[in-house]
């Protein structure tokens, strides 16, 4: 357990990068975008001479928009999780996926754009990448946002407020290119069926009375990430399984992709802080669930999953841990004393949830080099 009086400057740092050279000087240059351009050369060396064409088509598609929280090129974190992967000795497939992931969700601004976004991608590139990139695009987002936008911001957490967004969501449809419906009816069936379904409100009522920016419909999008997660989790199952113990490309970048996430995360907003929580505890569960508990033990292990969601449940629990020491330790005095207080409390569930070893350091550098090994062992089809 964590003890709010501990001294935590002697606690050992987890997340250090360990990639080779070229992979450090290409995380470090993206950073410094402006002043140090990163050159094809570069790029080739790091992450391999075809990922040249998917970086550049990412780095176009995602020109202008910055991270939330840490004010970076949104391209950096795409190309960190590529990074991030190439490390881990993963292909071609899932590098260009993993430097992808996120190019339809973001230059979509509504969910009747997302076809034609995903359709570049299959004409560009393949259709077995744009696949994978439309399981790492959250469409059930996309889709509620649509419907969102046709109800007040400020209605309240109610059953009055369910019932707006769900015909909200009919106009969406009603609206909506027939073809588009029918390409996406297993997503407009998802949120109908969760606008109908049993949503906490009480728990929604708490929430938004804590954040005074967090709104009921926020509130919803937020917990439609599950059937997003989930789609990927039954994906995997059924590619592991048909192809006996193939990687699972979108679950092996969604996992790498919340590690950067979690890593990155504000360190002293508890709002933004408890979302990712809560994001990172889906995917390791759904995972735990609908996956390592599914498949054949040894499909989860030479699929690299199996070791790759440790690694997740680690990297949190230690993110956590390294939150909880920067706001100690220069304002804990402060009304940061809270923050530090809620950091404590996940910290230890999460420890005693996903039993953590204090060995931590040294086991997940074993779980890397695992996948590693697996990676070199099983050449990419």
């Amino acid at each position: 357990m964590w003890d709010m009086n501990a001294d935590t400057t002697a606690m050992p740092v987890l997340d250090r990068f360990k990639g080779n050279d070229a992979l450090v000087r290409l995380s470090e240059k993206l950073m410094e975008w402006d002043e140090a351009p990163v050159t094809d050369d570069e790029i080739a060396v790091a992450l391999g001479p075809g990922m040249v064409d998917a970086f550049r088509y990412t780095q176009h598609k995602l020109v202008g928009r910055v991270r939330k929280v840490t004010g970076e090129p949104s391209l950096c974190h795409s190309a960190d999780v590529a990074i991030r992967a190439a490390a881990l000795g993963y292909g071609t497939s899932v590098i260009k996926a993993c430097l992808l992931h996120d190019v339809a969700e973001d230059t979509s601004s509504t969910f009747a754009q997302l076809p034609g976004a995903l359709a570049e991608i299959s004409e560009r590139f393949s259709p077995e990448l744009a696949a994978d990139v439309t399981l790492l695009t959250n469409r059930y987002q996309l889709l509620f946002q649509s419907a969102s936008a046709k109800v007040s911001s400020s209605i309240a957490p109610s059953q009055r407020g369910l019932d707006a967004f769900r015909a909200a969501l009919d106009v969406v449809r009603y609206e909506s290119d027939p073809a588009l419906v029918t390409d996406y009816e297993r997503v407009f069936e998802g949120v109908g069926h969760f606008l109908e379904g049993a949503v906490d409100l009480s728990d929604a009522v708490e929430t938004c009375r804590r954040d005074r920016k967090y709104t009921f419909g926020k509130f919803l999008e937020y917990r439609l990430y599950d059937l997003y997660v989930a789609d990927i989790v039954r994906d995997a199952v059924d590619r592991v399984q048909s192809t006996g113990g193939q990687v699972p490309v979108p679950l092996v970048v969604k996992s790498v992709d919340i590690i950067d996430n979690v890593r990155t995360s504000e360190v002293s907003n508890r709002s933004n802080l408890d979302k990712l929580v809560r994001k990172a505890e889906t995917i390791i569960d759904t995972v735990q669930a609908g996956f390592i508990e599914a498949v054949p033990q040894e499909l989860a292990i030479v699929s690299t999953v199996s070791a790759l969601h440790r690694i997740v449940q680690i990297r949190l629990v230690d993110q956590i841990k390294l939150r909880r020491r920067a706001v100690a330790d220069n304002f804990s005095e402060t009304r940061f004393a809270s923050l530090v207080r809620f950091l404590v409390a996940e910290g230890n569930r999460l420890a005693a949830q996903y039993e953590i070893p204090r060995n931590r350091t040294e086991v997940t550098e074993s779980l890397e080099n695992e996948v590693r090994r697996i990676n070199q062992s099983t050449p990419e089809p």
